[in-house]
């Protein structure tokens, strides 16, 4: 049991850190005046915190019998959440929204194109190749 808590507790901590990484270079972009240890801790900060929450969430699937059907409900409020929390955490390093979408947003927004980049370069790699 401990082992199985063990693996899933360093899946997560690599998942954080996986996601915090493109999400440190796209909020640098975003609010240039932030240095890229400001940008990492944010991402880290609010990236750990939705990855507990989507953990969490995947627990209670598990042992309460949650439809499938609603887990898209969670990842587009766990997008939402994610980007809420780096506007929010980049506006006590001065970063003020400006327009609609803050900061989290826009790095959320970035961060879902350049996944759909990936799958589909993905996908044209195994096409070509078969």
């Amino acid at each position: 049991m401990s082992d199985a808590l063990l693996r899933v507790a360093i899946s997560l901590t690599a998942f954080t850190l996986l996601m915090s990484v493109p999400a440190t270079a796209f909020l640098k972009f975003f609010a240039r005046p932030l240095t890229w240890g400001q940008a990492f801790i944010i991402s880290i900060f609010c990236f750990a915190i939705t990855t507990v929450l989507i953990a969490v969430y995947f627990f209670i699937k598990a042992a309460t019998g949650i439809l499938s059907s609603v887990d898209s409900l969670a990842t587009i409020a766990t997008l939402i959440l994610t980007g809420v929390l780096i506007t929010r955490r980049a506006r006590a390093y001065g970063i003020d929204k400006a327009g609609w979408l803050g900061v989290g947003g826009k790095t959320i927004l970035a961060l879902l194109v350049l996944s759909w980049v990936l799958v589909g370069l993905y996908v044209l790699i195994t096409f070509l190749t078969h």
